[in-house]
């Protein structure tokens, strides 16, 4: 994320924005009250709650998290005694909840909304909040399963985009923008974390090239999050997931070149995995070293560790037996770790147990890598070459 995008005179065009950033609390109580939509997104996918969060305007957040909490309930209760479905049934809040601001908005919306909305299936379910009641209803589902109206609730929906969504984890359904967890991360405002979460953020959820809030504080070496989200927090979501550059969080570490933030983040996720799945150490450590990238074959681990860090990533390579058969990029592990003369003692060790480590397959890098594997070999293995 730009942190440019989040420079305080970049909101000076949308009011409400402007205020929060400014944490004006009065300000912002007026610009609730004569309408002016909490969720709308700028031209940058942020919302007001963006601005207050970045310039660690603890005021107007609460008073936007208070507004978001009664929405929240508003819905709710439609949801009940509207809708008819059970509260323990909370599948709704999994799907978009548009929002229409203006009466003409609300009124194309009502042409276009369902008059059963518990018939159609939970997971094709669009709903729309009005933020004034409209004859009396503030929440309606959109007749999505209605072949002869399809048209025209594309065309609503499309209305209604600009608009942002009711969510604290997504802002902007138009583009991938940071979510509030992750603006909390990149500016520390530890504080903000447990009251983003107990009113309903969730810290699997992604944004900012698919990547999670964990990914977000490892990026910028907020230390206190890392360990506030790899304890406290860790089981309310996946710390091992990937973004959209197949990295992890310890990847991302590595880039960072700060070897205690990365073993801290490193022991911890095998902690994760040994605890979540049952894995050894040495298990979790395997599956969460390798890096993969489907784009770029040639991409391996080593290739986004810097020199400061190779030493220390060796030594992982021996406490946790790395798989020297496993291929990490083109090349296998050992080919890796042998062009690099990286833990020979170890590899020698492995190939002494296992010979048929190097059977290289023919062809590619890994046949390149053939020939200097076994002149290193020959020498304390018999029968290398």
């Amino acid at each position: 994320m730009d942190r440019g995008k989040l420079n305080k005179n970049n909101f000076k065009g949308n009011p409400l924005h402007w205020c929060a950033a400014n944490n004006w609390p009065k300000e912002v109580h007026k610009c609730l009250e004569k309408g002016d939509n909490p969720y709308r997104p700028n031209r940058d996918g942020l919302s007001p709650m963006h601005a207050a969060i970045a310039h660690n305007a603890y005021l107007a957040v609460n008073i936007l998290l208070e507004r978001y909490t009664n929405d929240i309930a508003i819905v709710k209760e439609h949801m009940e005694k509207r809708f008819r479905w059970k509260m323990e049934n909370n599948c709704w809040n999994k799907r978009p909840i548009l929002i229409a601001c203006t009466a003409e908005e609300r009124e194309q919306v009502q042409l276009v909304a369902s008059s059963c909305p518990s018939a159609i299936p939970f997971n094709v379910q669009v709903f729309v909040f009005f933020l004034t009641p409209y004859y009396g209803t503030q929440l309606t589902a959109l007749d999505v399963c209605a072949k002869d109206k399809q048209t025209t609730v594309l065309r609503c929906i499309n209305m209604l985009l600009p608009n942002g969504v009711l969510s604290l984890d997504r802002t902007d359904l138009r583009n991938d923008s940071m979510t509030y967890l992750q603006t909390a991360c990149l500016y520390n405002r530890v504080e903000k974390i447990p009251s983003l979460l107990a009113h309903g953020s969730h810290l699997y959820a992604t944004g900012n090239g698919d990547s999670i809030p964990l990914m977000t504080a490892c990026r910028t070496m907020k230390t206190d999050i890392v360990k506030l989200l790899l304890t406290k927090y860790v089981n309310h979501y996946d710390p091992t997931v990937l973004d959209n550059q197949q990295r992890n969080v310890f990847h991302i570490c590595l880039e960072t070149a700060n070897p205690k933030l990365t073993d801290y983040v490193l022991k911890a996720l095998i902690s994760y995995r040994t605890a979540k799945f049952g894995e050894t150490e040495s298990e979790a450590f395997n599956r969460i070293f390798p890096y993969k990238s489907e784009e770029h074959k040639f991409l391996t681990t080593w290739s986004r560790i810097r020199p400061i860090m190779k030493e220390q990533c060796a030594q992982y390579v021996v406490q946790y037996r790395l798989d020297l058969t496993y291929s990490n990029g083109e090349c296998l592990n050992v080919v890796q770790l042998l062009s690099r003369k990286l833990a020979l003692d170890y590899c020698f060790e492995e190939i002494r147990r296992n010979p048929d480590i190097l059977k290289l397959e023919e062809g590619g890098a890994d046949k390149r890598a053939s020939s200097s594997l076994q002149t290193q070999s020959s020498g304390f293995c018999p029968g290398a070459v």
